[in-house]
Order: structure tokens, then sequence, then C-alpha cells
């Protein structure tokens, strides 16, 4: 048997109608998926937060690839700025130290905190800010810090340290 134009057509129709539905639960779930992926990415920012600690391990060797320079300025006690000196990762981790978020303000309009740092060194040269000092940054410079070394914490890191590997230990006699 033959079949009539009619029915060709509505078999053609019915078709497209089955494919045109399947796009568009296809879309929807698509768009749906990145909706959710968009809502977690936003949840996880990364924010300093008053008492978070940036934690270099000792012993933790951060490449060159991540020799990223920091620009600081150490604050006298009323928290104005007093001197600049210079953040470099690579020569804060060997032996350790870390920086403590103590205060948030508003500098030039941007997020900035007042943080303190404790540790042998935070440069190589005469930038270097010191075993100890109280010192403004701003947000994206304490972002960048936890991210090189490893987020917020001292053991439990948040993210695992970016591009970080830990020094094989010192060979005893």
């Amino acid at each position: 048997m033959k079949q009539s134009e009619d029915q060709k057509n509505s078999s053609r129709k019915r078709r497209r109608s089955a494919v045109l539905e399947v796009v568009g639960v296809g879309t929807a779930v698509f768009l749906g998926v990145v909706a959710a992926a968009v809502a977690v990415a936003q949840a996880n920012v990364i924010e300093p937060k008053l008492g978070d600690i940036v934690w270099f391990k000792p012993g933790t060797e951060i490449p060159e690839l991540l020799a990223t320079t920091i620009a600081a300025q150490i604050v006298d006690p009323q928290g104005r700025p007093a001197k600049s000196c210079m953040l470099l990762p690579t020569a804060m981790s060997p032996q350790g130290g870390s920086l403590v978020v103590e205060a948030e303000r508003l500098e030039g309009g941007q997020p900035a905190y007042l943080v303190h740092w404790a540790g042998s060194r935070t440069s190589t040269g005469a930038d270097d800010c010191g075993a100890r000092a109280d010192l403004l940054l701003r947000r994206a410079d304490v972002v960048n810090l936890a991210r090189i070394a490893g987020g917020f914490g001292l053991n439990n890191k948040l993210l695992p340290p970016l591009f970080a590997v830990h020094a094989p230990p010192a060979a005893t006699s």
C-alpha cells in the first residue's frame, strides 16, 4: 500500500516535533547545569575574613613561575602607611611564616586589609618588610598570596597549593 501524501507529511511533522523536543530538553538541561556551576563558583569565591591566616609552610618550595612580587605598605600603630616594602612568596616560604588578617578597610575605594606578618623575611633585598610587620595589602594581593600558599588556614587548606612542592627532608648524618 502506498501512503497518502497527508500521511507522509504528518509523519515528517511528528519526527520534526520529536527532534525539537529533544533539542529543547537538552538545551534546558545544559542551561541548568551552567546556572548551577555559576552558583557554585560564586559560593566558592575566596574572600579574606578577619582572623584568616595565610601560612607559608617551612620547606615548601614555590616555583619561579610564581615568583610574583607584591607591593605592601608597612603601617604605623595608627594604621597609616609609613614605608613601602615587597612580598616575594619564593623568599617567604623556605623558612615559613604567616600573614594574619587583622582588619579590613577601603583604600582608594578598593578593599584592603591590615595584616600582620611573622616569619623570617618577605623579600631578599632592601625592600624586605622584616621578620615582623603590620602591613596594608590590597584584597587581590591577599587572595593571590592565599592561592600561592594553598588557601587560608594552617592544616585544613581549602585549596591545594598552587604549583607548590614540598622539599624533601634534609639528609641527617
